[in-house]
């Protein structure tokens, strides 16, 4: 492959997106459920199998795509007004794509 001098090799916009609503339950206490998609386009790459360890940094191009990830939150949240304490309780899940390991 043959790049032109100072032209980006690979061009990749993604947008991430996030959403959130938050449900007020009552007077103390809520429930929020949130969307976010995230997207990497860089990676550090280690190695411990040398003396010293080794980190070195490689960007998302034609061989190596960005990584994405989908994540969906689930929170209940009160307030206890006697001492002002806040207890919460929230689940995820999350699905990753073309997630490299090295």
């Amino acid at each position: 492959m043959t790049f032109g001098k100072n032209k980006p090799v690979r061009w990749y916009h993604e947008p991430d997106i996030r959403a959130a609503v938050n449900i007020e339950t009552d007077k103390e206490g809520s429930i929020k459920l949130a969307f976010n998609q995230m997207h990497q386009n860089l990676f550090m790459l280690n190695t411990t199998t040398r003396i010293a360890p080794d980190a070195q940094w490689k960007l998302a191009d034609y061989h190596l795509l960005p990584s994405r990830s989908n994540q969906i939150s689930l929170g209940v949240f009160r307030t206890i007004p006697k001492n002002g304490l806040e207890t919460s309780v929230e689940v995820f899940y999350k699905r990753t794509y073309n997630y490299s390991e090295f």
